[in-house]
């Protein structure tokens, strides 16, 4: 399954400044953060496979991004 570009949009400007982690196939949001410690320790607790997850750092909310 391929996840919108505007899914990740509106996940920039709800999370701005922080580590989000995406589940790989469905892009749905596992783990949101300042910390990627935190992030991390929740795949981990959670028993999550690092390789099927795709991790962000989302800049300020303000910032422009180009892909």
């Amino acid at each position: 399954m391929r996840v919108s570009n505007e899914y990740y949009v509106q996940l920039q400007k709800k999370y701005p400044d922080e580590f989000v982690v995406t589940d790989r196939r469905s892009g749905k949001l596992i783990a949101h953060s300042r910390s990627i410690r935190k992030v991390l320790a929740e795949i981990r607790r959670r028993g999550i496979d690092p390789s099927k997850t795709i991790l962000e750092r989302f800049g300020p909310r303000d910032a422009v991004a180009i892909y």
